[in-house]
């Protein structure tokens, strides 16, 4: 008796999955003597380019402004809340009968058929482990117990109903994706609902291939509040994720701000002291001006009126020239700078602001962790759970007693369907 698992989702650990020491070693699950094997491995930002590359350079050909060309679509996917740069399968095949050999060839098959089966989900990293608690007992745990990584990147052309009237002609987008590849809701369930079960039976016909039996105890109604358990902890995961990402947002922005107004305030304090200096520098001067000679208002032949005029020394209108134009300066320096008082203000207010994103960042980041270690917790216990049921069943087995439980049960049947009966003929 076996058991399979296909889980989807986002939530990707590159340098877990490629055993990087130095994350690996703070993970006390993972044996690191243990065995694990990389069957491919392309970053992230390498696949983005191989996969969007030529779709990014047509769209910036088209565009006539700078800023609404496209620097990097793996970036600008990265920073979208809603959308996610990569996606992750975990697959596994578990149970007694299942030894090393078999089960890596099964999901060996597995990932080999993945692109065919998946056009549209393109291929980024697969990491086979064999080297976590309660995995193969010759490589350190109890026996079948590997599983594989499949990291992936969803492209799409517009979906099922044509190309994308706004942006790259191809974008990454796992539902319009899988519609592409012919998966739809039945209206029950959505479409990635559909495809994981459709994932599910492609891993449990592959298991048959090599003659498994797989059961399903993870279909009854304690598995399914497990599921359930599991299914809230990774959505409150991903909506703290969420969180964190729209506040480190808020954060950069309210720091761009800040530096702005603290560059505007600090132009003006130049100007204002560069206009003391000038003051200082032709302050009016001791004496008084003199005048050399006096001219009343007068009319001239034409009939213009002259007016009053005097005459002083070229010294003195120079001294007077420079303390005017320093006094215009001064008076525009100050103008300037009662303008910027309101945005001062707001600086101030976007410091506090600042301070204020950055607690809730940190407090968002620790509800994170609390909530990452509830689901592991929940992964082991639902690992726990299924492996008791399996060792149940083959208790039952080895001891001949699941025979007899279900001719007890085909007896005591019987039993109640006579006494049924007896009462309907009682008149």
């Amino acid at each position: 008796m076996s058991t399979i698992s296909t889980h989807f989702g986002h939530q990707v650990s590159t340098e877990h999955n490629r055993r990087n020491r130095r994350v690996t070693n703070k993970e006390s699950h993972i044996d690191p003597s243990g065995h694990y094997e990389i069957w491919l491995d392309i970053p992230p930002r390498e696949a983005y380019e191989r996969l969007f590359g030529e779709a990014v350079k047509e769209y910036n050909e088209k565009q006539k402004r700078e800023d609404r060309k496209i620097r990097s679509y793996y970036n600008q996917i990265s920073k979208d809340a809603r959308k996610h740069p990569v996606y992750e399968a975990i697959v596994g095949v578990y149970g007694a009968e299942v030894d090393f050999e078999t089960s890596r060839s099964i999901l060996k098959e597995y990932a080999d058929e993945w692109q065919k089966v998946n056009p549209n989900m393109r291929l980024c990293g697969i990491y086979y482990h064999v080297d976590e608690a309660g995995q193969d007992e010759s490589r350190g745990g109890s026996k079948g117990r590997g599983h594989i990584h499949i990291d992936f990147i969803p492209i799409s052309h517009g979906g099922a109903h044509g190309g994308y009237k706004k942006g790259l002609s191809v974008q990454t987008s796992l539902t319009k994706g899988l519609e592409e590849q012919g998966i739809v809701s039945d209206g029950r369930r959505t479409v990635q609902e559909v495809w994981t079960r459709s994932e599910n039976d492609r891993l449990e016909r592959i298991c048959r291939a090599h003659g498994i039996t797989v059961e399903h105890p993870q279909r009854g109604r304690n598995a399914q509040h497990k599921e359930t358990e599991l299914y809230k902890a990774e959505k409150s995961i991903e909506q703290k994720q969420s969180e964190l990402k729209e506040l480190e947002a808020a954060q950069e922005t309210a720091k761009e701000q800040l530096l702005s107004a603290e560059d505007e305030l600090q132009t003006v304090r130049d100007r204002v002291s560069l206009s003391k200096t000038v003051q200082e520098a032709y302050k009016e001067p001791d004496h008084k001006v003199k005048i050399l000679e006096e001219y009343p208002e007068r009319k001239t032949l034409g009939g213009k009126v002259q007016p009053a005029a005097v005459k002083i020394s070229r010294s003195d209108y120079e001294d007077l020239s420079r303390r005017a134009m320093a006094s215009d300066w001064i008076k525009k320096a100050l103008f300037d700078l009662k303008t910027l008082g309101d945005r001062l203000f707001k600086a101030m207010d976007q410091r506090q602001r600042v301070a204020a994103l950055k607690k809730e960042a940190e407090d968002a980041r620790a509800s994170e962790k609390m909530a990452q270690a509830r689901l592991d917790t929940l992964r082991t216990e639902n690992s726990q759970k299924d492996q008791y049921i399996l060792e149940a069943a083959s208790y039952l087995e080895e001891m001949d007693l699941w025979d007899r439980f279900i001719n007890w049960l085909a007896q005591h049947r019987a039993q109640k369907e006579r006494e049924i009966d007896e009462i309907d003929r009682e008149p």
